[in-house]
């Protein structure tokens, strides 16, 4: 979240007590940050400096040539092919694909970021695991509750290194492929519901704020 990358920079950052600062000190944070001063919610600003390490973290981990959770390992894919996406990324992919609510997602050059907007009542169905594959992070310490109009969603903010998303993105349309591909067997047809139109934001910047287009999608086009 315009986090910046020097290839010299590789020092380790040691973590912030946000909450014991003040707002007056949050702010100045985000100013030196170079972050936009959106609002002056003590939770929001917390929530944005942790967006802003995260994304800093896995920017250097990738000038290091080496992911920051280099000792989450994979022991084997989700098919027999030789790809090395992890089961577990495949799953998550899988489960973002299916998930209800909206989302918005903001590719950056070293951080792809995702926010979903999850309806409130279905929020157990959809419990990302807290990391997965070797750089996917859900950050449930960003989760949030909002109400618009009668409706109430839970939003949560999974993040995984740009370098391995159209990686895992083609192997999940392949895993998907043979899943397809069954014996023809003569059955009565059916009409199938067509899948309701989904609101997905994609943007490039500062998480959202400058979104480039919107548009309704019946499925997430990279994810099918």
């Amino acid at each position: 979240m315009g986090q910046s990358q020097t290839s010299g920079e590789t020092e380790d950052v040691a973590p912030v007590d946000y909450e014991a600062k003040s707002i007056t000190e949050l702010q100045a944070m985000v100013q030196q940050r170079g972050l936009p001063q959106v609002t002056s919610d003590k939770r929001w600003l917390i929530s944005l400096l942790c967006s802003f390490d995260a994304g800093r973290a896995a920017a250097q981990s990738g000038a290091l040539g080496h992911s920051s959770a280099s000792s989450l390992e994979c022991p084997e894919p989700l098919t027999r092919s030789s790809s090395k996406v992890c089961s577990s990324v495949l799953s998550v992919l899988q489960k973002i694909r299916d998930a209800p609510g909206h989302m918005g997602c903001d590719i950056g050059g070293s951080l792809a970021k995702m926010v979903m907007a999850l309806p409130e009542h279905l929020r157990v169905d959809y419990i990302f695991p807290e990391k997965f594959g070797t750089s996917g992070r859900t950050h449930r310490h960003l989760e949030m509750n909002i109400a618009i109009g009668e409706e109430r969603f839970v939003l949560c903010f999974l993040s995984g290194a740009t370098s391995q998303l159209e990686e895992a993105v083609e192997h999940l349309g392949k895993c998907r492929a043979e899943t397809e591909r069954q014996p023809e067997v003569q059955v009565q047809e059916e009409e199938h519901e067509e899948p309701r139109p989904r609101h997905v934001t994609v943007s490039a910047g500062l998480a959202g704020l400058e979104p480039q287009f919107s548009q309704s999608w019946p499925t997430l086009p990279f994810l099918t």
